[in-house]
């Protein structure tokens, strides 16, 4: 059950809800409050340390694989072992 309520909005920020989606200025407010919720925050910046992390991975395979040495299979390897949980969830 919704609640009615009359606010006064600036130009300023009408223009900034205008570009939020949603069919409606409750749907567009709805989004903006889910938007700025802490815990999509916290969710938001956790996939970027692992997005981060698979980043890193993927460089270090890169300078392995270019090294030409076989000896360094197991290298590669483990730095695969060490990020399989990111495409494992």
């Amino acid at each position: 059950m919704g609640r009615q309520h009359t606010t006064w909005i600036s130009e300023e920020n009408w223009k900034k809800l205008e570009n939020i989606g949603g069919d409606s200025i409750s749907a567009k407010i709805g989004n903006a409050i889910s938007m700025a919720d802490p815990d999509r925050e916290m969710v938001f910046k956790a996939k970027m340390r692992q997005f981060e992390r698979a980043r890193s991975a993927l460089r270090r395979i890169h300078y392995l694989i270019h090294l030409n040495d076989d000896t360094r299979l197991a290298d590669i390897v483990d730095e695969l072992e060490d990020v399989w949980w990111l495409v494992n969830e």
